[in-house]
């Protein structure tokens, strides 16, 4: 049962409690229940026909004040009431006054959860949760309660505990809390809470900690997470009032995300509050807020993919050489990440790394701030393909000039803060995709923007050149470079090597001057086969056997080269057609409304038509989570459909993604005697997420035919092969 289905649930749990509620009066008032008119009224009790354990489940997901109250139902229920996993417990009230009202909730509360805590006996708690207000006189209590969830095997313990004192003590958090080996989950937000972990043996399991900390004395915080073998998951919250310089080393070897957020009550400046230090090899999401650029130390940071750095203080005339420093080490910590999103006030072009890996940004952008930045970033994105430029308010903007008039002149309104680039950013004409632009209503400068954006687009479209036939053909036959890598077939493919052979017969005939062929004979060449100047002639070729035998040979030869499209390539051939991936397709021909897919039975259609299934791949990333895992699976377990370099990378990210190892594979694949990657994991990456490029590369090799001789391809897979294919097909019109 998820927790959304056990709130819906709750629900109607609570309101069965108001009717125990109601209930309990009439006990009070009348000493009796009148149960049996109350059943008739309200119809058939559904609820209580669950099984215990579901109704303890359901009983986990609201607060324990709600679940003892069933306990007047029955018998049943109060066995019930007692088993729940889960202790929540909440006081919230706070009042200086200490009127009689509020006295007598809050030693309720304490003596409630006394009362709770002591039935436990030996039963475990998954949750105890615990958040209120308090007086120093109860921290004491407080600390024993923590104790105790520990003694019982707690796995989410969640502190929420405030002193209201003007003056706030403080008591340590117990060190059971540092040492429990079953606390996975730990929350703890306070001003009266301090930490002092040990050296060594700190959070054995812990995976998830939250922590947020209000006006500290003194920067013993910062040694919580110094050590924390397995932490996954970690949320740090600081806000101080004094001139303190808080201290944070950050140091988990599994740490995934990492979110910071610092805030100061005094005036910043250019004086750093805080020095953190951060050593995550495996850190993949990093998210840091704060008012003030503090001194960063970042090591073994290579796996970070998505980051996120909001500067929401006003610097102004703060900013010098010292702070230009610090937000240069700040950035340059997300040079290799793939998603950004950077919001600031002010920070300085010069600041900026290169983010070649950059594909989706979301600047956000104040009143202040010129539209500098975003021409910077766009420079220095060559990968870019989304955009997200976001406008936010914020009245420390006007409060750096002296009259709130000028600024809405000369800065809010004016028309001169873009200013166009000299030259086209190298992003917009080659991968940006989608700009999202948000918030800028009413600014004049924000239609220059929108002019860039457009012509630079268009001169994209018009200064995209038309390849000449000749160039087709030279890259048919590898006399100049492609700009797509056709990898997936093999190097000594014979329709390559006899097109070679004719193109040094075109250069031949080219190179007499007077334009005509001596009359000689020319013998076939070494394989056989007939030259360019017999085709033409019509007389070598005969002159060699004595008949028209030979040529028939060879062009049978040629048309078995390339087999026919399957029934399935021809189903995907029309869809890819029908969306355009064949619009630069100039070798096509269309009969009316259907294609003439023979077009396709040659190198360079094929090589066009993988180029095609690639780009459809690209666009349709997110169906690959959708697909048919045990058909990819049968997919991976065959091997590398060819032995090019493309495909044996594609297929090994494919094992890697199904945890296959290569040594399976590699030991039963007949290709293994001539291949350069046998039993080599060569995708040292993560393998979080299947890329369809690398399905569909596969299964369109299987589909075509385009394999080794030597590999005989079962019929399973075959199979598997043609499902996924129409799954494919069906998946993206499911999300057009």
């Amino acid at each position: 049962m998820t927790e959304k289905e056990g709130e819906g649930i709750r629900d109607r749990i609570l309101k069965l409690m108001e009717k125990a509620n109601i209930c309990t009066k009439q006990v009070e008032f009348h000493g009796k229940i009148a149960a049996k008119s109350n059943s008739q009224a309200t119809g058939k009790d559904r609820i209580s026909e669950l099984p215990d354990a579901v109704l303890c489940h359901i009983l986990s997901f609201i607060p324990t004040k709600y679940s003892v109250r069933t306990s007047i139902l029955s018998t049943r229920w109060k066995s019930i009431c007692g088993s729940v996993p889960n202790l929540d417990f909440e006081f919230e009230q706070m009042s200086t006054t200490w009127k009689e009202e509020y006295m007598s909730n809050y030693v309720g509360f304490f003596m409630f959860v006394d009362w709770i805590l002591s039935l436990r006996d030996s039963l475990d708690i998954q949750k105890f949760r615990l958040h209120c207000y308090c007086r120093v006189e109860d921290f004491s209590r407080i600390v024993g309660w923590i104790c105790t969830a520990l003694r019982h095997n707690v796995v989410e313990l969640d502190l929420c505990v405030y002193s209201d004192n003007v003056v706030c003590p403080t008591f340590e958090l117990p060190q059971c809390v540092f040492m429990s080996k079953t606390l996975v989950v730990l929350k703890v937000k306070s001003n009266c809470i301090t930490y002092a972990p040990p050296t060594s043996g700190c959070f054995p399991s812990l995976k998830f900690l939250d922590v947020k900390v209000d006006y500290p004395e003194d920067d013993s915080v910062g040694e919580l997470f110094a050590c924390c073998p397995v932490l996954e998951d970690l949320s740090i919250d600081a806000t101080i009032r004094d001139a303190l310089i808080l201290s944070f080393k950050v140091s988990a070897p599994e740490l995934k995300r990492l979110r910071m957020t610092f805030f100061s009550d005094i005036i910043v400046g250019k004086d750093f509050m805080y020095d953190i230090s951060i050593n995550a090899p495996k850190l993949e999401n990093l998210d840091i807020k704060q008012d003030s650029l503090s001194v960063y130390l970042f090591e073994n940071l290579n796996s970070l993919v998505k980051g996120s750095v909001d500067l929401y203080y006003h610097y102004g005339q703060f900013w010098d050489d010292e702070v230009s420093e610090r937000a240069t080490v700040l950035l340059e910590a997300f040079s290799n990440v793939k998603c950004l999103s950077i919001s600031a006030h002010f920070v300085e072009e010069g600041c900026l790394p290169a983010f070649d890996h950059l594909t989706e940004l979301k600047l956000v952008l104040y009143d202040c701030y010129r539209w500098d930045l975003l021409t910077e970033l766009l420079k220095k994105s060559p990968n870019l393909e989304s955009l997200v430029i976001e406008h936010k308010k914020d009245e420390e903007c006007v409060k750096n000039y002296d009259e709130t008039e000028s600024y809405s002149k000369y800065v809010l309104y004016s028309e001169h803060r873009w200013s166009t680039p000299e030259s086209v950013p190298i992003c917009l004409i080659s991968h940006l995709k989608t700009i999202t632009v948000r918030g800028f209503e009413g600014y004049p400068h924000v239609k220059e923007v929108a002019k860039f954006f457009t012509s630079s687009h268009q001169t994209e479209n018009q200064t995209k050149p038309r390849k000449p036939l000749d160039l087709l053909f030279k890259e048919a036959v590898e006399l100049s470079p492609k700009p797509e890598n056709s990898d997936s077939e093999a190097e000594d493919n014979p329709l390559k090597k006899s097109l070679r052979d004719l193109e040094k017969e075109v250069r031949s005939l080219k190179a007499n001057s007077n334009g005509e062929t001596k009359a000689k004979k020319r013998e076939p060449n070494s394989e056989g086969k007939a030259s360019l100047y017999s085709v033409f002639t019509n007389k070598a070729a005969a002159a060699a056997d004595g008949s028209g035998r030979k040529r028939k040979e060879l062009t049978k030869e040629r048309s078995n080269m390339l087999k026919d499209l399957s029934q399935d390539m021809e189903v995907v051939v029309s869809h890819l057609y029908k969306e355009g991936y064949f619009k630069d397709a100039n070798f096509l021909f269309v009969n009316g409304d259907r294609l003439d897919f023979s077009c396709f039975n040659n190198s360079y259609g094929r090589s066009f038509l993988r180029f095609a299934v690639e780009s459809f791949a690209r666009d349709n990333q997110p169906i690959a989570k959708w697909l048919s895992g045990s058909d990819l699976k049968k997919v991976a377990l065959l091997g590398c459909p060819s032995l090019a370099r493309k495909s044996v990378f594609g297929a090994k990210r494919m094992r890697k993604f199904f945890e296959i190892p290569e040594d399976k594979v590699c030991s039963k694949c007949v290709l293994k005697q001539s291949c350069k990657f046998a039993n080599q994991n060569v995708w040292n990456g993560g393998a979080k997420n299947l890329d369809l490029r690398d399905v569909m590369n596969t299964i369109t090799l299987y589909a075509l035919d385009a394999v080794p001789p030597e590999l005989v391809v079962p019929g399973e897979v075959k199979s598997s092969v043609s499902r996924l294919l129409k799954e494919v097909l069906k998946l993206s019109e499911s999300t057009l």
